[in-house]
């Protein structure tokens, strides 16, 4: 209490400092977990700032990613090409399913099998 020249006390705000070492956390935090690997080009957030559901967060590098998807393209192509070309011939689907057997083994490198005739 402060008190006055006279002796009597007197109520007055006083300041009250303190000095604590201490870790602040945000009110709602999220893990972010990638869902493919690549090479990060772009952060595209500020550290700490609110973010909204569907917002781009990151960007990764797409190249290796349309290199997969254009090579299963042209497996596909590859594909129809020699079913094209088997039917225009004559031969049986079957045979070049077994053809694909032998090559790439019973799994193959399309789990779908062409229907029986």
């Amino acid at each position: 209490m402060l008190t006055r020249e006279t002796g009597y006390p007197v109520t007055a705000n006083a300041p009250f400092y303190g000095q604590w070492i201490g870790t602040l956390d945000g009110f709602v935090n999220a893990n972010v977990k990638a869902q493919v690997t690549g090479y990060l080009l772009r952060q595209d957030y500020k550290e700490g700032a609110f973010v909204k559901k569907g917002q781009l967060l990151f960007q990764i590098d797409p190249r290796p990613f349309q290199a997969a998807l254009d090579q299963a393209r042209a497996q596909l192509a590859q594909a129809k090409a020699q079913l094209i070309n088997a039917e225009a011939v004559g031969v049986s689907p079957r045979f070049l399913i077994h053809d694909r057997d032998a090559k790439y083994g019973t799994e193959g490198p399309s789990s779908h099998s062409i229907p029986e005739e």
